[in-house]
């Protein structure tokens, strides 16, 4: 088992972390990194600071009807604009 990752394995661990889709051996080994790795930890922390901010964000997106009625809208507004 090799114990110390190259900072791009990292990179990816961390990325896996944020998403819980990380082992246990892996999650350690990602963790030992990150203490001896001052640049792969920020990048850590930067990554968790955007999924934190992701999840606190209320995005509320249009339903597939409303979109719809909106995309045929503009669709014919557009038209419109073009043959006068």
């Amino acid at each position: 088992m090799k114990l110390f990752l190259k900072c791009r394995e990292a990179a990816c661990l961390c990325d896996k972390y944020q998403y819980k889709e990380i082992s246990i051996s892996d999650k350690l080994k990602l963790k030992l990194h990150l203490l001896l790795c001052k640049l792969c930890n920020k990048y850590a922390k930067k990554n968790q600071k955007l999924t934190n901010t992701l999840k606190a964000v209320e995005i509320k997106t249009l339903n597939p009807d409303s979109k719809l009625q909106l995309k045929e809208k503009l669709q014919k507004e557009l038209a419109d604009k073009l043959n006068t």
